[in-house]
């Protein structure tokens, strides 16, 4: 009786101790798995910071008003032996706002080359205005800086190169396999 009673005894401060050690490791996996106050900032009034150091110049996730798209021609070149894609894209945008910066969306893609062109450019074949690209992966969107601010009213050309790997899951461009009837993988 008296063995039962010790025993019972030690138990519920190893159970307690124990106990303790769980709630600890769920504390320091909960802090770990919280987003960083840098990943989602919420003072509207800060800009978030682009991975070349620089401010990014849009902080919300949702993509700015100021420009819309209006039509979209692309071009992709898959490598199914390197799965691997480069792909060219036009997108003709109408500015509402006069305006600095286009937002667009962007997830793992490497950005070779973005140029802008003018109504005019394209009707004169006169060459564009290179684009500097910044990336703020965080909320998977780029921001294309032009040298010169965009009026309000006119329709702009958006020429962008752009590389990634195929994905392994279903986001993007990924690629897939499948069975024939001869129980060969494809």
């Amino acid at each position: 009786m008296v063995n039962l009673l010790r025993k019972q005894m030690l138990s519920i401060p190893i159970g307690l101790y124990c106990s303790a050690i769980i709630l600890l490791k769920i504390c320091i996996c909960s802090q770990f798995s919280m987003p960083s106050s840098d990943q989602f900032n919420k003072d509207p009034g800060a800009f978030p910071v682009a991975t070349n150091g620089e401010p990014f110049p849009w902080h919300e996730l949702r993509l700015p008003k100021m420009v819309i798209p209006l039509h979209y021609d692309l071009l992709v070149h898959p490598n199914l032996t390197s799965l691997d894609f480069v792909a060219s894209e036009m997108i003709e945008v109408l500015v509402k706002d006069a305006t600095e910066f286009i937002i667009l969306h962007s997830k793992d893609l490497e950005i070779m080359n973005a140029i802008l062109h003018s109504e005019e450019d394209l009707r004169y074949r006169k060459p564009g205005k290179k684009l500097n690209v910044l990336s703020y992966p965080a909320y998977q969107q780029i921001a294309l800086l032009v040298p010169e601010k965009l009026m309000a009213d006119l329709r702009y050309h958006v020429a962008i190169d752009f590389q990634a790997k195929l994905a392994d899951n279903f986001e993007g461009f990924y690629k897939s396999t499948y069975r024939t009837l001869g129980g060969e993988t494809r």
